[in-house]
């Protein structure tokens, strides 16, 4: 293992993953250290720390690699809440308001579903921040269609208001608060949850891959689901 003496990682790195690495490093910790391939966020004694703020697929494989060795914590955060700036080519800041979307703890299976095997790893854990962050962004015509051309410049935590750590496939049945002989449909759970429908189909899919719960019958075109013995 080697340290980064050139700043892999942290050049260009968006300002949320490296408040949350001053966050999360203790004063004993190596940041952005080499190992194989990889550049690691933290290491902590034999600890590996990967902040992840994009999509799980494209970490999968570094996780299977390091996994094979060494153990490691998945952090992923949340916006809980949203500050949306928007400013003009000039940098006078033309807008502000909150975004009317809240991410809870729940939405983190809508990148699950890229790992359900690596979340039964007994070298694996995973921690989710839920947080309140400011967004900035400059109408430069440069930026998404979705957004009519404007670009999202940067990210940055305002607070951290919560954290979970998920160590194996249980502690994500915990949070749902499902009984063991309980039997339910993505419907029912997205209604007792508060969320859409489509993230509690996730859940489930998430679920059976990782052999937390079985489809045990089928009511008209919604299949019926109870946790695994």
């Amino acid at each position: 293992m080697q340290e980064a003496k050139t700043g892999i990682g942290t050049l260009n790195e968006k300002s949320v993953h490296a408040q949350l690495k001053d966050l999360l490093a203790n004063s004993s910790d190596k940041c952005e250290v080499k190992v194989g391939r990889y550049f690691i966020d933290i290491v902590r004694d034999d600890q590996f720390i990967e902040i992840q703020t994009g999509n799980f697929s494209s970490i999968r494989k570094k996780l299977q690699n390091l996994l094979k060795e060494h153990r490691v914590r998945l952090v992923y955060p949340l916006a809980q809440e949203k500050l949306i700036r928007k400013f003009d080519r000039a940098g006078k800041e033309i807008s502000k308001r909150k975004s009317p979307k809240r991410c809870t703890v729940f939405d983190v299976f809508s990148e699950l579903i890229y790992i359900p095997e690596i979340m039964q790893h007994e070298n694996f854990e995973l921690e989710v921040i839920l947080m309140r962050v400011e967004e900035t962004r400059c109408d430069d015509g440069a930026g998404s269609w979705r957004r009519n051309g404007v670009s999202i410049v940067d990210r940055k935590i305002r607070e951290i208001v919560e954290s979970r750590i998920f160590r194996k496939p249980q502690d994500l049945l915990d949070i749902l608060e499902i009984q063991p002989s309980e039997e339910f449909t993505n419907k029912q759970l997205a209604t007792r949850l508060g969320i859409p429908r489509h993230l509690a189909s996730k859940i489930t899919y998430t679920l059976r891959n990782m052999s937390a719960i079985e489809q045990v019958g089928k009511s008209a075109n919604a299949y019926i689901y109870r946790i695994k013995p």
